[in-house]
């Protein structure tokens, strides 16, 4: 945290405070605002599930979709659909969801260790998405 020594002691002296109390006052004030500017940069439009019309997410991704380990995804290209698209099928137990990851930020929200519901990736064609993932469902 870049700070002037001196700012410290002239804010020490302004409010009557310990040096202590003052340099947990800024450094929490900097913390604050470094969380803002964290969520922030995680604001974006929401992440794109797939609901296919003629058959079920799990029939879609095995007539489509390739099986990827979560390991390997991370060193795929998130944010490149142009050909190929990762998706994430979540077991939410009374249903299941597939998101096509967009992004870092999605593939970090996806594996979140406290998250215990049984994930499985895979690589799909954006052609297949487009065609047939379901009304309104457009990547590319």
């Amino acid at each position: 945290m870049p700070l002037i020594p001196s700012s410290l002691f002239t804010t020490r002296k302004l409010f009557n405070k310990s040096l202590a109390q003052v340099e947990l006052f800024v450094h929490t004030i900097y913390l604050g605002q470094n969380l803002t500017k964290q969520l922030d940069k995680r604001k974006k439009k929401m992440t794109i599930y797939l609901n296919p019309t003629t058959m079920t997410k799990k029939e879609f991704l095995k007539k489509n979709g390739t099986l990827v380990p979560q390991y390997q995804v991370s060193s795929k290209n998130l944010d490149d659909h142009s050909e190929i698209c990762i998706v994430c099928l979540v077991n939410n137990g009374p249903f299941t969801a597939a998101g096509i990851l967009d992004g870092q930020r999605d593939f970090i929200d996806f594996t979140q260790p406290d998250d215990f519901r049984p994930k499985i990736f895979f690589t799909v064609p954006t052609s297949a998405i487009n065609a047939e993932g379901g009304p309104g469902v457009q990547v590319g």
